[in-house]
């Protein structure tokens, strides 16, 4: 029974300003009862009880600094010794020197799992992911998301740039690690598109394991121009396919277009080699004499050109100064020519030295049009 002369309790009110177990030691043993209202008990067991607009906190041992491992918050705060807590029901963690909290909806109008980070326990915290659903079932990820094992039903990513790398990695023996299926008929965008900073950047490329190169790399040129490109995975690209103009494709076996610049023919006395021995272009009609290497036949180059006999023609004679060693065949080869003059055939030569040489069929003043294809031998 409670008496008024009660030292402790007088009718309804503690006369006291706390009663306590003896040895009791804040955050360390024992109970106490305060006037104020508060009260610490070392493990309280409520049956069919309520806490009220309650904070609860949860430390590993003894309340310090840095040890807060989960609190129950309707708002948030910090502690008496320095731990900063979040509103909502949340957990702490060490992760690469920070402190990680995971809460659950922290706060009205935020359903879903959030996530935060500060430097030490007495925060500040800031938000580094969330996880939250709509009515519909479906979920939105902020931030990066790293799937392991299997994807039941579905997995959709929207968003935007990032600066992050993705990387897929598996021993699937069977069946495509990546399967892309658009289920709309005649779709007005590619299904995969790879958007490059500026041109010149490298788009998509596949290596084989222990390359230090790409073996087939799809590019834009410098000048703006599409290519693909390939090579032997242990050294550099060699060998290219250019887009040089609309509906044409333009491709060269001398390892030439890898720099983007499509081969063009070479006009003898101006882009290419220079003319010898006063030999010359023929009046028009005629074409200006000119070389170039072909895409196809595989290693050839071709001859085409009019040119006028000088004074003094000689068989052996060089009609041009050596061309570029890329044009040239390792052995001598005869090129076509008529004699536009007389109708006769004109023997012409070509050789490693990379001269074009005069041999018979012509005297001084006849008009020789060319047009030979010349095999690139070894």
């Amino acid at each position: 029974m409670l008496k008024s002369e009660n030292p402790l309790v007088g009718g309804t009110a503690l006369r006291r300003a706390a009663i306590q177990s003896p040895g009791f030691q804040t955050g360390v043993t024992g109970w106490a009862i305060n006037q104020d209202g508060s009260a610490e008990f070392n493990n309280v067991v409520i049956r069919n009880g309520q806490v009220v607009s309650g904070t609860a906190l949860y430390y590993s041992g003894a309340p310090a600094a840095g040890n807060l491992v989960a609190s129950v918050s309707a708002a948030a705060g910090t502690d008496s010794k320095g731990n900063a807590y979040l509103a909502g029901i949340a957990t702490y963690a060490s992760l690469g020197g920070q402190v990680v909290a995971t809460v659950l909806s922290p706060g009205a109008g935020n359903p879903g799992v959030f996530f935060y980070s500060a430097a030490t326990e007495a925060g500040p915290y800031s938000t580094i992911a969330h996880i939250t659903p709509d009515l519909l079932g479906q979920l939105t990820v902020s931030g990066n998301l790293t799937v392991l094992g299997s994807i039941i039903n579905g997995l959709t990513v929207t968003g935007g740039l990032t600066a992050d790398k993705e990387t897929i990695s598996s021993g699937q023996a069977t069946g495509p690690m990546l399967d892309i299926t658009n289920t709309t008929a005649a779709p007005t965008a590619p299904n995969l598109r790879v958007t490059l900073q500026a041109a010149g950047d490298p788009a998509i490329g596949f290596r084989v394991t222990g390359d230090t190169s790409s073996r087939f790399l799809a590019d834009v040129t410098a000048g703006g121009l599409a290519r693909i490109r390939t090579g032997p995975g242990n050294a550099a690209l060699d060998t290219s396919l250019v887009r040089a103009a609309a509906a044409q494709w333009f491709a060269d076996p001398v390892a030439f277009n890898n720099g983007g610049a499509a081969e063009v023919p070479l006009t003898v006395g101006g882009t290419g080699a220079a003319f010898a021995n006063s030999w010359a272009n023929a009046a028009a009609p005629g074409t200006p004499l000119q070389y170039a290497r072909n895409a196809a036949p595989f290693h050839t180059m071709s001859w085409v050109g009019r040119i006028v006999a000088p004074v003094g023609i000689v068989a052996g004679q060089t009609i041009t100064a050596a061309v570029a060693a890329a044009y040239r065949p390792a052995h001598t080869q005869k090129v076509a020519a008529i004699n536009v003059t007389t109708g006769g055939a004109v023997r012409l030569s070509f050789g490693s030295a990379g001269t074009l040489a005069f041999q018979a069929g012509a005297v001084a003043g006849d008009s020789i049009d060319l047009g030979d294809l010349i095999y690139l031998d070894a």
